[in-house]
């Protein structure tokens, strides 16, 4: 029995647009985890000019953001 493995359509470097569709999330979330400094990107033309994020750095980002997220208490109690 064979497994054919599907090809990651996505580039190694994504517009924001392509990393949101990517991690299907919003445009407007890809833009705040940069404008926050979370998550890495390049200028390649320079101030102004388009920006890419690596898809390494993206999924660095979300794995550390998962891990964060799954590492503390399930419930903070505070009931009433």
């Amino acid at each position: 029995m064979s497994t054919t493995v599907k090809p990651d359509p996505y580039p190694d470097h994504m517009t924001p647009q392509e990393s949101a569709d990517y991690v299907c999330v919003s445009l407007w979330t890809v833009r705040r985890w940069i404008a926050d400094g979370l998550l890495p990107y390049i200028q390649p033309s320079g101030r102004g000019g388009s920006i890419l994020i690596a898809k390494s750095d993206l999924r660095r980002f979300l794995d550390a953001a998962t891990t964060q997220a799954t590492a503390g208490p399930l419930f903070s109690g505070g009931g009433s």
